[in-house]
């Protein structure tokens, strides 16, 4: 008999089975990790934006209401101010120098499957006139 040097036709066909379904399965967590990275920037996007509404909010003269806007024609937010009452009944709001208003910004974005939105509060205080 002679002997045979090499891979059987059965060796190669198990090897590249084994082969792609590896290689499907790196497909799926790249491409996880893809979008994931998206979210992420979505996110950060987000953040900036509602800290850069907070901020211009702040550096106004205070009165209650909403404001709503849009940016980059994917983000929308909305600008809520109100007077903060903190629920202590023996402190008498009226008595204080200042008016505690309550600040609130919710940036929404996403349609349809996965609409996705963040929210930042504030408190900050305003002399009365």
């Amino acid at each position: 008999m002679k002997l045979q040097r090499g891979f059987s036709l059965l060796e190669i066909l198990v090897a590249f089975s084994i082969l792609a379904l590896s290689l499907g399965i790196l497909l799926r967590v790249f491409s996880g990790n893809v979008q994931l990275a998206g979210v992420s920037d979505d996110y950060s996007t987000a953040v900036l934006l509602a800290e850069s509404q907070l901020a211009e909010a702040t550096a106004i003269t205070l009165e209650e209401g909403e404001s709503i806007g849009e940016f980059d024609d994917r983000f929308v937010w909305v600008t809520s101010i109100s007077l903060y009452d903190p629920g202590l009944e023996e402190l008498d709001l009226d008595s204080l120098s200042v008016s505690p208003y309550r600040i609130q910004v919710k940036v929404a974005w996403g349609a349809g499957d996965s609409p996705r939105s963040i929210t930042l509060t504030t408190l900050r205080l305003q002399s009365k006139s």
